[in-house]
């Protein structure tokens, strides 16, 4: 098993936001929930210690609302384009069991 030292996690973190997408338990107004890592923005931020989160983990893969296709209509015509899917991976870290 590989450990990690918590001082050097928000490096860990940033590593890894650099070829992913990555979401970490992130106190703000203080509720924790699953945000998106931001070294800038969410230093000091991260916690690890609360064992629930305001909202699961499901909502960054189910997000409440997503736009699946776009449409236009010309008189009679319908053109449907799809939404693209995203290219960047997702890395979910600190998710606890049920």
């Amino acid at each position: 098993m590989l450990k990690i030292n918590l001082t050097a996690l928000p490096q860990v973190l940033t590593n890894l936001s650099k070829q992913a997408e990555v979401y970490a338990p992130l106190k703000k107004a203080g509720a924790v929930n699953f945000e998106r890592w931001d070294e800038e923005k969410s230093l000091g931020q991260l916690e690890l210690r609360h064992v629930l989160t305001a909202k699961s983990a499901k909502s960054v893969f189910f997000p409440q609302v997503e736009n699946l296709m776009d449409f236009t209509t010309q008189g009679k015509q319908l053109e449907l384009k799809a939404e693209p899917l995203p290219e960047q991976d997702t890395v979910i870290f600190g998710v606890r069991g049920c």
